[in-house]
């Protein structure tokens, strides 16, 4: 399955918002259609496969996945992952800076993987808790707060990755870093 770049498509929006200004509304789409960018006065819309990209009335959002649980990004909220009996997720190519708040929150019985992604935020770039388990593979998180904050039964494990802000473990929570990037 071919996943599309985020990052790419993010440009492509700031390439397609200056649009706006200069007609009502513009739409593009590639020869496979599978592809398309809208600009108009509400805004600009970027989808690409199963993954779409908006800017309405200022704000940014990334939608990853058709499923009706889909995950929602934005300057203003993070990621919320409260998984309902055991659920294995992956998140690629995010890309998350947030000036309010922390990155991804995780709870329940979560098996997360966040790979090739950059997290930026004010509070905890990472907040795992319950009986989650997080792996974060070849990204980037940063957290003014703290990096990572695991509590509960929750793990941790970061590797090929750069990690900046304090670690914080409480309860039984456990973080591991591993900078062997060959796994």
């Amino acid at each position: 399955m071919h996943r599309p770049n985020l990052i790419g498509l993010v440009l492509l929006v700031l390439v397609a918002l200056p649009l706006c200004a200069l007609a009502q509304s513009v739409e593009v789409k590639t020869g496979s259609g599978d592809t398309s960018v809208k600009a108009g006065s509400e805004g600009v819309s970027v989808k690409a496969g199963d993954t779409k990209v908006e800017i309405k009335d200022g704000k940014l959002s990334i939608v990853i996945g058709r499923s009706a649980k889909k995950v929602k990004l934005s300057e203003s909220k993070p990621v919320v992952l409260d998984c309902k009996g055991n659920q294995d997720k992956t998140l690629r190519n995010l890309y998350i800076k947030a000036k309010i708040g922390d990155g991804i929150k995780v709870a329940g019985n979560c098996d997360l993987i966040i790979v090739d992604s950059y997290i930026e935020v004010t509070g905890f770039a990472i907040r795992a808790s319950g009986n989650s388990d997080v792996v974060v593979k070849n990204s980037t998180i940063i957290g003014r707060q703290g990096a990572v904050y695991v509590g509960g039964n929750a793990d941790v494990k970061v590797s090929g990755s750069r990690v900046e802000g304090k670690i914080v473990k409480t309860a039984n929570g456990d973080f591991e870093i591993d900078d062997d990037e060959d796994e």
